[in-house]
């Protein structure tokens, strides 16, 4: 399942910039720790107020109980798949900039690509079992620090480390079996 959700995409991504990936992946320089670093705290943050806000409009954060297999498949799958996510999201707001662009301007474009980036990534969650209002607050908006990294930094492996480090993290008590 993760090869599928990662290797479409990656083809895709791969045919369109041909042999210079290294407009979007770039291997991290040091200063780049202090990115990932401010990037997993407002994650956090952002969770957090996705809490508050579902709480004042009645959304209760589903958690998925789908999480299962030895700690070390547990570790490659998420290696595989949260790639996969970040190309999801990636494509579809390069495109929506790409497309706008020219009409409403460079900040706008971004925004809109934003916006409709993670509403989608949100909705491609459904199969999971999550609510779509769960989905869009947690997981839409949850992660909207993502794209901003992406367009601060022009590098797509930060965003994945961050989202990378993030899961992991939510996987912590069962790799320990707790």
């Amino acid at each position: 399942k993760a090869i599928l959700i990662t290797f479409p995409p990656l083809l895709a991504v791969v045919y369109v910039f041909k042999d210079d990936m290294s407009n979007i992946f770039r291997m991290p320089k040091p200063r780049d720790i202090i990115i990932v670093i401010i990037g997993l705290i407002l994650m956090f943050v952002f969770e957090i107020l996705a809490n508050f806000i579902g709480a004042a409009l009645g959304i209760t954060f589903q958690t998925n109980n789908s999480v299962n297999g030895a700690p070390l498949i547990l570790i490659i799958r998420a290696l595989i798949q949260l790639l996969g996510e970040e190309l999801i999201k990636f494509i579809p707001f390069i495109i929506i900039v790409a497309y706008l662009y020219k009409s409403i301007g460079r900040k706008a474009a971004i925004m809109v690509a934003i916006i409709i980036s993670q509403i989608l990534f949100a909705l491609v969650h459904i199969p999971y079992g999550f609510a779509i209002g769960s989905l869009l607050l947690h997981v839409g908006f949850g992660s909207i620090v993502l794209p901003f990294v992406y367009v601060k930094t022009k590098n797509l492996v930060l965003c994945y480390l961050i989202h990378l480090l993030l899961d992991l993290w939510t996987f912590i008590p069962y790799i320990l079996g707790m």
